[in-house]
């Protein structure tokens, strides 16, 4: 593989091995994070039991979403990617776009309305290092 496909291929680990990690997390946790709590303006036990089902729902949700993606995104990269199929880019491109931009839309729109310091950072990064890796993939 010449030196920017290898890039490439390190880059696109790295997002998918982030977006993994908080797959896991999201999936795992009985309770909302630090940054949700901040939000809400609440701590999780002062929620009423229907609300923390609802909110635990919606970020196993996420999480499985999460977990989708970069399965699918694992097996693109070992497979049609490393053996230089030029098709297997632009489905990395479209998967991790399709659930970094909205998350990067939501920690941002959750930072600006409630001033609760969410991941904008990570989100950020990780659509830029995906933004990097398909250029880098294209020569």
């Amino acid at each position: 593989m010449p030196a920017n496909q290898i890039a490439a291929f390190v880059l696109y680990l790295i997002v998918l091995l982030a977006l993994l990690y908080y797959a896991v997390i999201y999936l795992c946790q009985k309770r909302f994070t630090s940054y949700h709590e901040a939000a809400v303006g609440q701590t999780w036990e002062s929620l009423p039991p229907r609300l923390q089902a609802l909110l635990t729902g919606m970020q196993r949700n996420m999480g499985a979403g999460m977990l989708a993606v970069s399965v699918s995104g694992f097996f693109l990269l070992a497979f049609p990617f490393r053996h230089g199929e030029r098709w297997a880019s632009w489905a990395l491109l479209s998967l991790l776009s399709s659930i970094g931009i909205p998350t990067l839309y939501a920690t941002m729109y959750i930072n600006r309305r409630t001033g609760a310091n969410t991941p904008i950072l990570p989100a950020a990064i990780s659509l830029g290092s995906t933004a990097t890796a398909f250029v880098l993939s294209l020569f």
